[in-house]
């Protein structure tokens, strides 16, 4: 293991696979494919210990979203994320990496930063040796503390996040948050795994990493579509089930929809007996939502005149936190509401038609 240390460079973006893991607790289990993946050395750069994330920029990082994979990613009905794992991780000096989590928008997390770095050092000199680590919230009882100081390595077990002031700070160029890993947003989607490296004599490799929490039911579509007078027969769905916070995301897409139509989302909070009726004498479509209901923004489909290539797009959160008085609220967690999608046919019947409808429970 060398001394003379310290630089900038790095590794790994994996995309994430999807398998949803069945049991009395709804869990789901996200995980990339096997490799082994590299955790390449340093390339040009320096060796300043203190080199920080603004100077010039964060490691470039070697992406291995090439790599095959099973399944899309995150499902729609992931509530939080539990644990972060790495499998057959090899390196040496931990004082070397920063490993980050990144959802699909890009956003970063610390779970790892330099572990006994302050800037004007190298960091922890023990060594990842074939370990499985994994990464958990910092409040976890039971979970390990990452070392920071010589001669203590990574071995497998379970670990908390640590967060180094001087190498994982959010207002610094790279802008990795420090956030726990039970208050990350939850967003449905592709995640990737980062290792960054900072020295160029040291280097590692990994099998396969995985990412788990719990999950809820995904929102459920019922109903049947109605068709417009251009054959179009919309269908409405969510990509995720809202939640009491009106935090993350929740949006409700009706796609399908007729080009350059207006239309809205409505929804209503009980169907409890309601058995859908027909819009109208000769009308394809059905009602689907009981009421009373409430009726959203008005949109537009976007689009081409005459195809169906038009979408209805409504963020569901962001509805309810500027109407605080709209039906329903406040609303518990295991509140359902029931959504349908209506937009401008003047052709067909009452002028109108109906998307499915979509079923959504309060997380």
């Amino acid at each position: 293991m060398s001394l003379v240390h310290r630089s900038r460079y790095a590794i790994a973006g994996i995309l994430v696979g999807a398998s949803l893991a069945l049991g009395a607790a709804a869990q789901y289990t996200v995980g990339s494919a096997t490799g082994p993946f590299p955790v390449p050395t340093s390339g040009p750069g320096g060796s300043t210990p203190g080199m920080n994330w603004g100077l010039p920029s964060l490691p470039q990082t070697i992406d291995l979203t090439r790599v095959p994979l099973t399944a899309p990613g995150v499902p729609a009905g992931a509530l939080n994320v539990k644990s972060v794992k790495i499998y057959n991780f090899s390196h040496t000096w931990i004082g070397d990496l920063t490993i980050v989590l990144q959802n699909p928008s890009g956003l970063k997390y610390t779970l790892m930063a330099r572990p006994g770095s302050d800037g004007a050092t190298f960091g922890a000199d023990g060594d990842f040796v074939n370990s499985d680590i994994t990464f958990v919230d910092p409040s976890t009882p039971g979970a390990l503390d990452v070392p920071l100081v010589n001669g203590t390595d990574m071995v497998t077990g379970t670990y908390k996040q640590q967060f180094n002031p001087t190498w994982s700070l959010p207002n610094q160029l790279a802008v990795i948050a420090n956030t726990d890993m039970s208050a990350i947003p939850m967003v449905p989607g592709v995640w990737k795994l980062t290792i960054y490296d900072w020295y160029p004599a040291d280097s590692g490799s990994f099998d396969r990493w995985e990412m788990s929490g719990d999950s809820g039911a995904a929102p459920t579509p019922y109903c049947t579509s109605g068709t417009s007078t251009n054959a179009c027969a919309p269908s409405i769905a969510a990509n995720f089930n809202p939640n009491v916070a009106h935090t993350g995301s929740c949006v409700i897409t009706v796609s399908g929809v007729e080009g350059q139509k207006s239309g809205i989302i409505f929804y209503g909070i009980n169907n409890t007996g309601f058995t859908p009726s027909a819009w109208g004498a000769g009308s394809s479509s059905f009602l689907c939502v009981k009421g009373p209901t409430q009726r959203m923004g008005v949109l537009n489909s976007g689009g081409a005149v005459g195809a169906c290539n038009g979408t209805l797009v409504q963020d569901f959160n962001a509805y309810l936190i500027a109407n605080p008085g709209s039906l329903g609220q406040p609303f518990s967690a295991g509140n359902d509401v029931f959504v349908q999608g209506w937009y401008r046919d003047p052709p067909a019947v009452k002028t109108t038609n109906l998307s499915n409808a979509l079923k959504m429970t309060f997380q």
